[in-house]
């Protein structure tokens, strides 16, 4: 095996492994939302779509901060 084939299974694995537990936890994070949000009194959903408005500012803001650092 190459140093190029350990770099490629290293990330591979990061991602397979990564990205579902990622995804899972952001299920979580929103149904936890949501269940705030309804305790509250506001319609279901609306945690949701809070959520989804943090994600994308952070998003946002995660690529603003390696656009000025590089």
């Amino acid at each position: 095996m190459t140093q190029a084939d350990k770099r490629f299974m290293k990330t591979f694995l990061k991602a397979f492994f990564g990205i579902p537990t990622g995804l899972y936890a952001i299920y979580l994070i929103g149904w936890g939302f949501n269940e705030a949000f309804s305790a509250m009194g506001f319609e279901s959903g609306t945690g949701l779509a809070a959520l989804m408005g943090l994600s994308l500012l952070t998003f946002v803001s995660l690529i603003v901060a390696v656009e000025s650092n590089s």
